[in-house]
Order: structure tokens, then C-alpha cells, then sequence
């Protein structure tokens, strides 16, 4: 398959409020991806096998060149525990390893989130910083 025709395959849908996901010039969406909602995706990034990218009650940004790996799970908050409704911002030149979890939090430029590590309701990790694979990034941590 010819680089680039994934892309009509994947599973875009738009969620009940309307919002409908925006995918920039030459993303790379696996066929079994799914993005849902308020996903906005930017240029020259990817989204590999098996992700769900679930922006159904806030927003979800993935900056440019950034590379979401396989499994992994995006979502967001309506109101978390503190009544606090936060989407999922993630950078640009982001790597983001197998099956990580992140949910309602920031990652920043150039960071680096490790396989199977899971980032929490308004945690920052900051531009650069590295969370190990397999790691807890419990809520509100910077």
C-alpha cells in the first residue's frame, strides 16, 4: 500500500455535540486508529495502530510531528474530581510510546512519554522532560 492511503480508512467520527476531527496535511492514521470528536491533529504527526483519540466532552490537541504509538489511549475531562473540565494539549516533535495512558493533561514540546505510562487529570510534563516506561504521572504533578 502506497504511503498515504491509509488514511481514508481509518475511523473518523464526529461526536453527538457536532465536533468532527481535523487532521492536518501528510498525518499518517493507522487503519485501526480511532478519532473521536474534538481531535485537532497537526501536520506531519502520526497516530499508530490500535489508538483512540476520544475528545468527546473537551478537546484534544496533537501538535506537529509528533508520533502517538500503538496503543496508546487519549481522553479528557468533563469534570474530574476537583469539578475542573481539561482537555489533552500534546506539543509539537512529541513522542508518545506504546499503550501509554493519558488523560486530561499537558505534555509540552519535544517531551517523551515511555510505553505503558500513564499521565493524569492536569498533569504537565514539561518541554523536554522524559516520563519513564510503566510510570504514574498522578494528577496535578508537574
Amino acid at each position: 500500500m502506497a504511503r498515504g492511503t491509509h488514511r481514508r480508512y481509518f475511523a473518523t467520527f464526529s461526536y453527538e455535540n457536532g465536533a468532527v476531527p481535523r487532521v492536518g496535511p501528510n498525518v499518517f492514521l493507522a487503519p485501526t486508529s480511532a478519532v473521536v470528536g474534538n481531535v485537532t491533529i497537526g501536520k506531519n504527526s502520526s497516530i499508530w495502530y490500535n489508538c483512540v483519540l476520544r475528545g468527546d466532552v473537551n478537546e484534544i490537541r496533537i501538535g506537529e510531528e509528533t508520533n502517538i504509538q500503538d496503543g496508546t489511549v487519549i481522553h479528557v475531562a468533563k469534570n474530574n474530581a476537583k469539578g475542573v473540565a481539561l482537555p489533552t494539549v500534546i506539543g509539537d516533535r512529541v513522542t508518545v510510546g506504546h499503550m501509554a495512558l493519558l488523560h486530561a493533561c499537558t505534555l509540552e514540546d519535544l517531551s517523551f512519554v515511555g510505553m505503558a505510562a500513564t499521565v493524569m487529570d492536569g498533569a504537565v510534563v514539561k518541554k523536554g522532560a522524559m516520563i519513564a516506561a510503566g510510570s504514574l504521572v498522578t494528577p496535578g504533578k508537574r
